[in-house]
Formats: C-alpha cells, structure tokens, sequence
C-alpha cells in the first residue's frame, strides 16, 4: 500500500511465510523404550510459520528525512533474517519445530542536499528457548537454548573452550554517501560506514551467557553510467 499524505508518501508492505519441516528418525531399541514406541524408523512432518510487515515513510522533513522500520515474527524463519540463525530443533520423538524467534529494523537517511546523504540503523534477530526434556538422564535434554550442553565460563578466557548456542545478533551502524560528480556521464559516489555487532548466546548450565562484540569499517566507491 503506497499513498502521499500531505508532504510524506507512506509505503507500507505486508507479508508471511508458511513452511513444512520433515524429518527422518531411527528409534532404536534405547530410544524407544525412552520415548514409549516402537523400534522403528519414521517420518514425522510439522508445519510453522510466521508474518511481519514494514513501513517507509518519505520526506519526513520535505526534501531531506526519510525513514523506515520493520518487523518479522514467527517459528522456523530463522534462514530469513541476514544473521542466519538456527531454523529448527528436534522434539524427543524426532519431530522438527521451529524455533521462536523475532526480527526488526528501524532506521533512517538524511539527505543534507544533493551531494551528501547521512543515515543510520539499528537491528536485532532474537531467538528464545523452544527445550524439552526427558524422564530418563540418558538421552539429556532436546532443543534450543537446552542448558544440558555444558558450561560456557570457558568462553571467557583465551585458549578455553565452550560451546554456546547463538540467542541474539544486535548491530548498529551508521555513515555516508559523497556523491562528488554527478553529470553527463552518470554519478559517481564514495562512502564510508560504521557498524557495530554484538552476538549473545544461551546461558549454559553454569548461568554463563557469553557475548562477542565486533567493531567494523567499510569504505565503498560506486559508478553509476548515464
């Protein structure tokens, strides 16, 4: 849906997604006694999805803001959102279901005139526990954000080892356009962009939630002919 409201002209999008997981399981005779079935092998099928939608809002400030935000929520769209995160876990019984999970970006351009454009954003892709547990301790916990997967204070000194499972990306970045020719031969622009990434994980079965930070520096040069 687009439409000028007074100076502004608003875009708004819609949109959903609706996904099939399959999967193939071998119950051995440990297992099925654990999970009360029959030794066997089987097919087990789920269905999951999710829905969002965005917003642009142009010449917020006439001629020089624009702005925009998004939103994505759901189980099992983990592949959708720029950070890649985990789709799916197992069910004790084999059975993929996605994982919860939600996504949003919110941010805006400021074009100072015609040569110089600033802008800036922020967004996240945060996934939350989807656990299930077993009565028997053989077999451990099932799915993500389980804390049965060890301690994770090894993540917090140099050499240690630890094996979080991702919860949350975080970034914020910001930067500019210079567009320093602009003429019968096309345009042709520099920029440079900031950006700043935070990775949070699960906390492990010692409450240790460990978090990666990474400081990035883009420089770009672009031609555009005619």
């Amino acid at each position: 849906w687009e439409k000028k409201l007074g100076d502004q002209k608003v875009h708004i999008e819609g949109f959903g997604i609706y996904r099939t997981f399959v999967s193939r399981l071998n119950a051995g005779s440990a297992a099925a006694t654990a999970l009360g079935v029959t030794a066997d092998n089987y097919t087990n099928t789920s269905t999951d999805g999710g829905g969002g939608g965005s917003i642009s809002i142009y010449d917020v400030i006439p001629k020089h803001l624009d702005l925009q935000a998004s939103v994505f929520t759901g189980n099992g769209i983990g592949r959708y959102g720029s950070a890649g995160l985990p789709d799916v876990t197992a069910r004790p019984d084999g059975t993929l279901v996605g994982i919860p999970e939600t996504m949003w970006l919110a941010g805006g351009t400021y074009h100072v005139n015609k040569d110089w454009d600033f802008y800036a954003f922020a967004g996240s892709e945060d996934e939350r526990p989807k656990t299930y547990a077993l009565t028997t301790t053989t077999l451990g916990g099932y799915g993500a954000g389980v804390t049965s997967i060890g301690a994770n204070a090894g993540c917090a000194v140099e050499g240690g080892t630890c094996s979080p499972l991702t919860k949350t990306i975080d970034q914020y970045t910001g930067g500019f356009w210079w567009k320093f020719y602009q003429g019968s031969y096309g345009r042709a622009q520099v920029g440079v962009q900031y950006s700043y990434t935070e990775r949070k994980a699960f906390p492990g079965t010692d409450g240790v939630a460990p978090k990666a930070t990474e400081n990035m520096l883009f420089t770009s040069f672009r031609f555009y002919p005619f």
